[in-house]
């Protein structure tokens, strides 16, 4: 994720925008990775939980 993903993405989050983690290829730690750059964009650590977990799960329909 680059700088100017991260600060979209924190200006999302910021703006009321629902954020889900998700992947259309990347297996293995690639989700752990892009939550972990979530947060050093300055997405807070419990927001970032949610948005692969809640978030993801409300957005699937479960």
């Amino acid at each position: 994720m680059t700088p100017v993903a991260q600060e979209n993405l924190r200006q999302i989050a910021a703006a009321g925008g629902v954020v889900v983690l998700g992947s259309d290829q990347s297996t293995g730690p690639a989700s752990h990775r892009e939550l972990e750059l979530m947060v050093e964009g300055g997405i807070p650590e419990l927001e970032a939980i949610r948005i692969g977990t809640l978030n993801a799960a409300i957005f699937m329909g479960k």
